[in-house]
């Protein structure tokens, strides 16, 4: 990950907006850890809060966006396409239907604040109609929530630092990253565990599927 690192610190406007950007569409850029990333840079003085923070709200909700469109336009074939099916299986796609039917719009306030479902729930939304005004509305809102909390984290954090140099800081905000990726990359081997074990019963449903 020490090029997330490096892209960041070299252009960190424009690094912070592409990262966020390619990590909604399937790149390994952890959201959290570019968050964090934005809190440390306005920490160092390297960007100004205010447009560092604008431009992530935006990479963010642009990002969502992308991935509420992908599962608007595929709709419940998306759990068979070759891309999405990793994201989202039919057995969790369910679970989301049932999820946005008893809370609404408060599904996505609440799923875009928790690590791995994020992406699970912009998609479920976009398979499930949701109209386009709400889904951005209640995203715009929840996103501001998500920005405000993981740029304030990083941001502290590094602040906690100010008598380290920018080197340890670095290795600091490093070490956070990877931290992350791993988190991720374990999630990614349950995943891929549990889709071993589920394909023999999905293979044959998947084209047929319904709630």
């Amino acid at each position: 990950m020490g090029e997330l690192s490096a892209i960041v610190m070299q252009f960190p406007y424009q690094g912070l907006f592409c990262l966020l950007i390619l990590g909604s569409i399937g790149f390994p850029f952890p959201e959290d850890a570019i968050l964090l990333s934005c809190g440390f840079l306005i920490s160092r003085r390297i960007v100004m809060p205010i447009p560092a923070f604008l431009v992530v709200y935006t990479g963010i909700i642009i990002g969502d966006f992308i991935i509420y469109s992908f599962g608007r336009k595929y709709g419940r074939a998306v759990v068979t396409h070759k891309r999405f099916r990793k994201l989202i299986h039919p057995e969790k796609l369910c679970s989301l239907e049932r999820r946005f039917a008893k809370f609404g719009a408060l599904s996505i306030l609440l799923g875009r604040q928790i690590i791995g479902v994020r992406a699970q729930t912009m998609i479920a939304a976009g398979v499930l109609r949701m109209p386009l005004r709400t889904f951005l509305l209640t995203d715009a809102f929840a996103s501001f929530l998500t920005v405000s909390i993981m740029v304030s984290l990083g941001y502290t954090g590094m602040k906690g630092l100010t008598n380290h140099s920018l080197t340890v800081q670095l290795e600091y905000l490093l070490i956070i990253v990877l931290l992350a990726t791993a988190f991720y990359f374990v999630r990614w081997l349950r995943s891929k565990r549990r889709r071993k074990i589920e394909v023999k019963n999905n293979e044959m449903a998947i084209e047929k599927f319904s709630c």
